[in-house]
């Protein structure tokens, strides 16, 4: 039986709690199998990547607490939200996903707006879609801010970003084509619209989150475009003025898996495939969409199959690969220029191996994800901004 190589149709597939419980056990048990095995012409290669990369749940921060959340696992296995002080004290979870009608399996990065954490889930809701969430730090006063049903998006392996008390977000599927949309709420969960239907042509599967700059959005799709190798996007926040601002085609990078960050008049951002070893590229191009460049090919030293929105620092950016460097993954640093390409860090199966989502920064050190750990169900862990002190913070459970 071939296994479509395209991300989910929710049209078509009905997910069960088992086949839920089975994604999530080779997703976080064995990434090996699910990231880093390359099997020629295979589809159900393609598939598992395509699909298993979009599971970013980054964290937040109040400079005190770090806020993040488990696809999997908790009471229920559908997931939860904890804290956990930045020296690695003070863990508690502070929600469990236990009524499939308050949403489950969260995934994207949670947002913090006032003493609030905003979120999403891949699935449940009225339709089985997934929700858009809202939850005190306390973990008090959870509410259920929108459903997703299909035409206002579907299954969202993406992030939201917050402005203004206004939320903008992508969804991976839905929308009048099944291939995806931008939209916007309130924080109150008024005022849904959908700013950008995709539908192939203008990108296929939107990923990660959006970036904000004034009144204009930017963003990547794993699919779609010229090449059906993903597209780099900008439209307004009234939902005007959409521009390609650049096809991939394989050379270039393919299948752009993590938002872009702003850097002045650039963006920046990886892919996770494409470029000359086909491992993918770390690229910069204007905001207005020229000057596309390919500051670094990824492989086998440098890492492979970059992931996470870029964080800048000073006049460098920093991030992680999710395999190679002859480890189980890197951190890594590059001047903007594309120069002093430096290997901060290689993850190995005590410390944590094939890191996920982005490196979060917060005073002197960066905090991340990893999989691995003592009880092989993942890591929290912080580093030196200079490479040094790497600290194992948390080793996660399946309860």
């Amino acid at each position: 039986m071939k296994i479509n190589s395209y991300p989910l149709n929710p049209g078509c597939v009905n997910p069960s709690l088992f086949s839920v419980l089975i994604f999530a056990f080779l997703l976080f048990v064995t990434p090996g199998f699910c990231r880093g095995m390359v099997i020629p012409n295979s589809s159900v290669h393609e598939f598992i990547t395509e699909t298993g990369r979009l599971f970013q749940n980054d964290l937040a921060t109040d400079s005190i607490y770090i806020y993040g959340t488990r696809y999997d696992g908790g009471i229920k296995g559908n997931g939860y939200i904890y804290k956990i002080k930045t020296d690695g004290s003070g863990y508690e979870i502070i929600y469990y996903f236990e009524d499939p009608s308050n949403g489950y399996n969260p995934v994207g990065a949670l947002r913090l707006f006032g003493a609030e954490l905003y979120g999403m889930t891949i699935f449940g809701g009225t339709e089985d879609q997934g929700v858009i969430f809202r939850i005190k730090t306390d973990g008090s006063d959870f509410q259920k801010i929108l459903d997703f049903n299909g035409t206002n998006g579907a299954l969202p392996y993406c992030s939201i970003i917050i402005q203004d008390s206004v939320i903008y977000g992508l969804s991976q599927q839905g929308g009048s084509e099944s291939k995806g949309l931008v939209f916007k709420l309130n924080i109150n969960g008024s005022g849904f619209a959908s700013l950008l239907d995709f539908n192939g042509t203008n990108g296929w599967s939107p990923a990660g989150s959006l970036a904000i700059a004034g009144t204009r959005l930017y963003g990547v799709t794993v699919r779609g475009g010229a090449n059906d190798q993903g597209v780099i996007f900008k439209i307004e926040t009234d939902g005007g003025n959409y521009q390609n601002l650049h096809d991939f085609d394989g050379t270039s990078g393919a299948q752009p898996f993590s938002g872009m960050t702003i850097v002045g008049a650039s963006l920046c951002g990886t892919t996770g495939q494409g470029g000359s070893s086909s491992s993918g590229v770390l690229f910069r191009i204007d905001t207005a969409g020229s000057n596309f460049e390919v500051l670094n090919h990824f492989g086998v030293s440098e890492g492979s199959n970059p992931e996470g929105t870029l964080v800048r620092l000073d006049s460098s950016l920093y991030g992680m690969t999710v395999n190679g460097g002859y480890a189980d993954g890197i951190i890594y640093k590059l001047d903007l220029d594309g120069s002093d390409f430096q290997t901060l860090w290689r993850f190995d199966k005590v410390n944590g191996r094939n890191p996920i989502g982005s490196l979060m920064l917060i005073d002197t050190m960066f905090y991340g994800i990893a999989h691995g750990g003592e009880f092989n169900y993942g890591t929290l862990f912080r580093i030196g901004t200079d490479g040094n002190n790497f600290e194992k913070l948390k080793d996660f459970t399946a309860t």
